[in-house]
């Protein structure tokens, strides 16, 4: 089974495809074609053609089932939502710049951990993928979504299904790489890519708050310099969801109290990411009104 299903996916936004007439999935080539025409409507620069390659059917792949991990919310929770369905937890370390070699080695070694105590397999990947894409585009709007995929497509032989955690409701749907529409489009005849629970944070953290194992391990901080600052913007609104949900987690700082509504005033204000922060004022809103009833 040759790779140019991953390196197509790789590929796409930068214009460099493999230059061969190779065969490639069918199903694959299609959703490819389909992932082209929604990132032309988003503006993305796709000026390529796929119309020399090959389209066949796979008809044997893998059997195991895996999830992409990396220690936050999403990707916890579709963890344990498909706790029983799920073989392998992949994580690709240099898909995360910021993170200093000290987060990224406690990192490894946390998902290692959690790997080993649900009975799973932890897979560390490394990849030039991002190094590559972020010379042509925008890695969070155009160029995560392809990578993932990728690196799963190289290992159409051993997979048959990989889970992508939702990081958005579908309420609050953006052009994000990572998206609804686009990454079941990267499957193949053997290989089906899921598109995981797209349902509010505030939903995933209530389920992972019934695991004191896995809610004591979150890592959500974007800063890199720290396991979780509990200063950044996304750590401040994570720590206000626990909060409002009742929840401590031993992974952050002291959480705020529940009536310093200042703090979620000013963050929110300071933030591009408005929908998720509302979705912590509508859970405020609901407990004060709950509160004076």
């Amino acid at each position: 089974m040759s790779h140019l299903e991953s390196m197509i996916a790789a590929n796409l936004l930068t214009g460099n495809l493999p230059r061969t007439t190779g065969e490639v999935s069918a199903q694959f080539l299609e959703g490819a074609r389909k992932a082209l025409d929604i990132y032309r409507s988003w503006g993305a620069p796709c000026d390529v053609s796929l119309a020399s390659f090959t389209p066949v059917v796979h008809k044997t792949g893998g059997d195991k089932v895996a999830c992409f991990f990396t220690l936050g919310v999403d990707s916890f929770y579709t963890l344990i939502k498909h706790i029983d369905e799920i073989d392998d937890l992949i994580f690709v370390e240099n898909f995360e710049l910021r993170l200093s070699s000290h987060v990224r080695e406690k990192t490894v070694a946390t998902i290692r951990e959690v790997a080993k105590h649900y009975g799973k397999t932890a897979v560390i990947e490394r990849s030039d993928i991002r190094s590559r894409l972020d010379r042509f585009v925008d890695w969070y709007k155009y160029g995560h979504g392809p990578a993932l995929a990728s690196v799963a497509l190289a290992h159409e032989a051993i997979y048959r299904k990989v889970y992508i955690a939702a990081s958005n409701t579908m309420k609050i749907i953006q052009k994000c790489s990572s998206h609804p529409h686009i990454d079941p489009l990267w499957s193949t005849e053997t290989l089906q890519f899921i598109h995981d629970s797209p349902i509010t944070r505030l939903e995933k953290l209530r389920t992972i708050g019934e695991d004191t194992f896995a809610l004591n391990l979150l890592r959500v901080c974007y800063q890199g310099g720290e396991y979780n600052c509990s200063k950044c913007e996304k750590c401040v609104r994570t720590m206000i969801s626990l909060r409002l949900l009742g929840l401590q987690s031993t992974a952050f700082g002291k959480m705020p109290p529940l009536a310093d509504i200042a703090i979620l005033s000013r963050k929110a204000a300071e933030t591009t990411n408005w929908p998720v922060w509302a979705q912590n004022i509508d859970e405020t809103e609901a407990l004060l009104k709950a509160l004076k009833g």
